[in-house]
Formats: C-alpha cells, sequence, structure tokens
C-alpha cells in the first residue's frame, strides 16, 4: 500500500491512491459519517474513477517517531497494547473490521493534546494484508527495553499469542498479568467482560462507552507525554512574511563558498570574509577528521539564541523537549519533536514530523514523512529558526 503524505499551511493529510478494496458499502458509509474514537477521520476523494481515502493527521506525531530514540518500555507497552484493544472494542460496536486496521507504526499517531494513539482503518484492507499485528510485534521487540523482565515477558508472550493465531482482547490484556499476580488469582470462570481483571499499576478502572451503551469497557491509556502547552495558534506559515531584501543573504554561504572551505579544511561559524585579508591574530582554524568526526552540521542563522546542530548519530530528531530530541531547538515555534534527519544509502535525509508550523527547506514546505535528500547549503526552516546545511569533507 503506497502512502503519501500532503501538507497545507494550515493541514496535515495522509492519502491511500487506488484504495477501493473490495469490502461491504456500509462500512465506508460508517466511516464517513460517524466520528469514531480511536480512528482517524477520514473522507474519500473520487477523480476518473480512481478513489482515494484521506486521513486528516494535523497536529498528530507519528508513534514511529516517539520510538525511534526512547525504549519501549513496560508503561509504553501496557498503553499501547491498551490503546489497541481499547480500538478493537470500538469497532465491534460499529460493525467494523479489526483486521482492516494497519498495523504499523508508522501509520499510527499520537494526538500530543490527549496523549491517545488514533488508528488508519481501510476498509476491505483485510485481504490485503497478513498477520499485521504479528508484524507489529516483531518492530516493538525490537524497539522495547531488554532490561526490563516484565517488558521482555509480555513482549515476547504478546507476539507468540499472534503468532499462533490467538491475539484476542482478552488473550492480549492476560500478556500483561504480572506471573507473581496470576499465581495469587484463584481461578474464575469466563465472564462476559470486556477485559479480564488487571492490576491497578499501568491499569485503570472501567467506564461506560462513548455513547450510553451497556457495554462496559475501561478508560483509554495515554502514549507518555511531557506536559506541554497546546493552546490553539496560527500556524507560522500563515504569520511568516519572507524577505526581499538581497541583503538577507549576506550570511548565507554559496556552494562555492563550500567548496572554499572544503579546500582550506575551515568549518566555522561564519564563512570567510570576501575582498578581506584573516587578521593575523585570528589565524584559519584547521580540523581534521578526528577533530571533526560529524559528517553533517546545521548551521544557526536567525536570529535568536540557538546553536549550531551538529549530529552524531542517527536518527537525529530536532525538536525542543529533552529527552524526546537529539538536536534542542527552544523557540516556541519548533515542536516537541519537529524533524529527523536519517541515513540511507549513503546520503542524508530530512524528515518533517507533521510539525506544527512546519519544515522549510530552501522556501518550500515539507510534506510529513517525505525524505528530502539534504546537499550543500541547502537552507532549512524550523518553524521560525533558520539553519544552514554544511557537508563535511
Amino acid at each position: 500500500m503506497d502512502f503519501k503524505y500532503t501538507r497545507t499551511a494550515s493541514c496535515s493529510y495522509m492519502t491511500v491512491k487506488d484504495a477501493g478494496y473490495a469490502c461491504e458499502p456500509y462500512k465506508v458509509q460508517m466511516l464517513l459519517n460517524n466520528k469514531i474514537p480511536g480512528l482517524l477521520d477520514m473522507k474519500v476523494i473520487s477523480e476518473n474513477g480512481v478513489s482515494e481515502y484521506w486521513y486528516d493527521i494535523t497536529g498528530l506525531q507519528p508513534l514511529d517517531f516517539l520510538t525511534a530514540k526512547r525504549k519501549i518500555g513496560w508503561e509504553e507497552l501496557c498503553m499501547l497494547v491498551r490503546n489497541i484493544c481499547d480500538v478493537r472494542l470500538t469497532l465491534e460496536k460499529y460493525l467494523l473490521d479489526a483486521d482492516d486496521l494497519i498495523y504499523d507504526s508508522k501509520q499510527f499517531f499520537q494526538d500530543r493534546r490527549t496523549g491517545k494513539l488514533l488508528f488508519c482503518y481501510v476498509p476491505g484492507l483485510r485481504e490485503q494484508q497478513t498477520n499485521g499485528m504479528l508484524k507489529l510485534f516483531e518492530t516493538i521487540l525490537e524497539r522495547m527495553d531488554h532490561n526490563d523482565p516484565r517488558t521482555v515477558r509480555a513482549g515476547y508472550e504478546l507476539y507468540e499469542a499472534c503468532a499462533a493465531g490467538e491475539a484476542g482482547i482478552e488473550e492480549m490484556m492476560q500478556c500483561l498479568v504480572l506471573p507473581e499476580e496470576k499465581a495469587m488469582r484463584p481461578k474464575k470462570p469466563k465472564s462476559s467482560q470486556a477485559y479480564p481483571e488487571m492490576p491497578e499499576s499501568g491499569l485503570r478502572q472501567f467506564h461506560d462507552l462513548p455513547g450510553g451503551t451497556a457495554m462496559q469497557v475501561r478508560e483509554e491509556m495515554a502514549w507518555p507525554v511531557h506536559e506541554e502547552s497546546h493552546k490553539p495558534k496560527k500556524t507560522f506559515a500563515s504569520r511568516r512574511k519572507r524577505k526581499k531584501d538581497e541583503s538577507e543573504d549576506a550570511d548565507f554561504w554559496t556552494e562555492d563558498d563550500f567548496a572554499q572551505m572544503k579546500e582550506i579544511g575551515r568549518w566555522d561559524k561564519q564563512p570567510a570574509p570576501k575582498r578581506k585579508q584573516v587578521h593575523e591574530d585570528h589565524p584559519t582554524e584547521l580540523f581534521s577528521e578526528e577533530m571533526l568526526p560529524n559528517k553533517i552540521r546545521l548551521i544557526y542563522r536567525g536570529d535568536g539564541k540557538e546553536q549550531d546542530l551538529k549530529p552524531q548519530t542517527f536518527p537525529f530528531l530536532i525538536g525542543k523537549k529533552d529527552g524526546d530530541a537529539d538536536g534542542l531547538i527552544r523557540a516556541k515555534t519548533v515542536s516537541r519533536v519537529h524533524a529527523r534527519i536519517f541515513q540511507a544509502d549513503g546520503n542524508y535525509y530530512l524528515e518533517d514530523a507533521n510539525s506544527t508550523n512546519g519544515t522549510y527547506v530552501n522556501g518550500e514546505l515539507l510534506p510529513c514523512h517525505t525524505s528530502y535528500p539534504l546537499r550543500q547549503a541547502d537552507r532549512i526552516i524550523f518553524g521560525d529558526q533558520e539553519y544552514q546545511v554544511a557537508l563535511l569533507p
């Protein structure tokens, strides 16, 4: 399935082209006419007999970014499983098939205001995918904290349940019960209750499903998220006015400047002065690759208090929140996790994390989840903070 991402000044969408899989027509109508808890809002756009599903991901952060640098521990695993169980139970209420969910962390999104996960539902997908949840837990096993016995045990039990085709709601929740708690519990006959009784640590009590039905479920658990202001605000693109004055380029290096820097080995904060001799008290500094192991640097060109970004490990996450980002930009216009730089095929790529105020490359707005190959002297704006790419020799 080919996912594409489209971004305007105010909205972001994840699109699936030619997604008209065979399914009961009521499923599509159910999605279009109801705001189903736990699912991304969807609309259908048809042109020349080809249907596209458009999913609104405005203001949402992909789970793939949130787990790229941070190990999945016990709390995160409980919340992920709980969100999956909650949405599957909700789908039963709306007569929708849980096998039509996409079990891929790249298509799981977190609502930054509530911390809860939202899933992508593609009607008729069950005929096109196999073992979707099994592949998800394969990824989870790679990213989980292997120093935590609880997480390791539960992770492998969940994987084995998926491999055996026994990953029902009750079976998945039982994987989160600690062995000592299972031993202390008296055996009970199966009840009609939606979830097995769970320990207070990490799991909450039951409450009614929205809509007032007699079905009982428990309160949804939110993915761990640091406190942050989420007041509605206009996007920076709607407020930003580009300078037309040629003098704005005075502090930026051209590709020729970078070529000159490469020849003399100089990678300072400022470009070499033009038509001026370097003062003897400030000779050109030479750096060897041993002294500068980084192959890429983002040189700060703004007028604030930010610093150059010097990626050393990849993926390199850029944002304003300690613990979530590797390269910190403290400006208010920058999101908690704003973008990332990663390596592939010997090149460096930039990818926006569906940030609130966007990422611009050479004046163009970069759609989220769209990989842009970085080149020498590229000018990048995160929110309203400007940088320039320097590829080191």
